[in-house]
C-alpha cells in the first residue's frame, strides 16, 4: 500500500499538482520521510518475534522485556539475536538461557540491524511498563 502511494505521488507528481488523499489523509511528496517507509517496533516483533516470544510473559522461547538488563554486554545480545548459536559457544550467560530452554537454539535472524532490534526492545518494554511490569 506505501509502494503504490509513493508510486502514485512520484507518477502523480509528473501530471498534476494536486496532492493523494487517502484514508482521509493528504500525502504528498512532501510529507513522505523514510520514517513512513520503516515498520515499527509492533510491526518487527509480530512478524519476527511473536511466534516464539510474548512481550511479557514466557511462552516457546522467554519473555524478552527488560531483556537489556539481563545481558552485560548490548553487542552480544545483538549477536545472540542475529546468531544464537555463536554466542552460546563464548558466552556464560548465553550458555545458561541455551540449557535453561531445553537446548533450543533461537531463530537466526542475521540481515536485522541493531535499529530494528531497538525498537523490537521499546515495543516490548512499553508493553511491559503498560502492564505495570516495569
Amino acid at each position: 500500500m506505501i509502494i503504490k502511494t509513493i508510486f502514485a505521488i512520484i507518477i502523480g507528481g509528473f501530471f498534476s499538482a494536486n496532492p493523494i488523499t487517502e484514508n482521509n489523509k493528504t500525502i504528498s511528496a512532501e510529507t513522505i520521510d523514510s520514517k513512513t517507509l520503516q515498520p515499527d517496533g509492533k510491526q518487527l516483533f509480530l512478524l519476527q518475534c511473536a511466534s516464539c516470544h510474548h512481550a511479557t510473559r514466557d511462552l516457546i522461547g522467554p519473555s524478552i522485556y527488560a531483556v537489556r538488563s539481563r545481558w552485560t554486554n548490548k553487542n552480544l545480545l545483538y549477536q545472540y539475536i542475529r546468531n544464537s548459536n555463536e554466542v552460546i559457544k563464548k558466552d556464560a550467560y548465553a550458555k545458561k538461557l541455551f540449557i535453561k530452554w531445553n537446548k533450543t537454539v533461537m531463530t537466526p535472524f542475521p540481515k536485522i540491524t541493531n535499529a530494528e532490534i531497538e525498537l523490537i526492545l521499546n515495543y516490548v518494554d512499553s508493553e511491559a511498563k503498560r502492564k505495570g511490569l516495569m
